[in-house]
């Protein structure tokens, strides 16, 4: 079924200082698919990505970026499905945003990170699932019960630190070890 629009039209012409008009012209367009074409229609679907670690783990208190890989869209609404576990601290509203975690009450919570692009008045969805882990309360211990400046002394650490990619030993005196022990 053909249909057919009537479509008023006003001309303006703008002239040094003055704006002119021409109204009361009117055409006739045939319907020949969507009323607002799309140009550059969006592809058939986006991926989101990351730059946290390859398991997709972190730790509270941790800020990461994400970014979809369509740069085309008219529209890029980005949601963390728990507000509780982080914000959106930069780049809201673009194909590239960055999140901090918040720490989790548990040992451990997953998070949702859902970006919705719109394109042409098409909406494409992706989620991607973060495991945040809440960082341990370390106890240091010693079994010394004098001090004496200049000699060593001995510390424990618990729970034992793991999977840790670095470990510094700060002394408030300009001194530091990078050793666990």
């Amino acid at each position: 079924m053909e249909r057919l629009y009537k479509i008023p039209f006003t001309l303006f012409f703008l002239t040094s200082n003055m704006v002119s008009f021409v109204s009361n012209g009117q055409t006739t367009r045939t319907k020949s698919g969507s009323i607002f074409p799309c140009d550059d229609p969006p592809p058939p679907s986006i991926t989101l990505t990351t730059d946290a670690p390859a398991n997709l783990t972190v730790c509270g208190s941790s800020q990461w970026a994400f970014d979809v890989n369509y740069t085309g869209g008219d529209l890029y609404q980005w949601k963390i499905l728990d507000p509780a576990m982080g914000s959106i601290v930069a780049g809201n509203n673009s194909p590239h945003i960055e999140v901090l975690f918040n720490n989790p009450l548990g040992n451990s919570e997953d998070v949702d990170i859902i970006v919705a692009v719109t394109k042409c008045n098409e909406i494409l969805r992706d989620t991607l699932t973060i495991h945040v882990e809440n960082i341990p309360d370390y106890i240091v211990t010693t079994t010394d019960t004098l001090i004496c400046a200049g000699e060593s002394m001995g510390f424990n650490v618990s729970p034992t630190p793991t999977g840790y990619e670095s470990l510094t030993w700060e002394f408030g005196d300009g001194l530091d070890s990078n050793d666990p022990n």
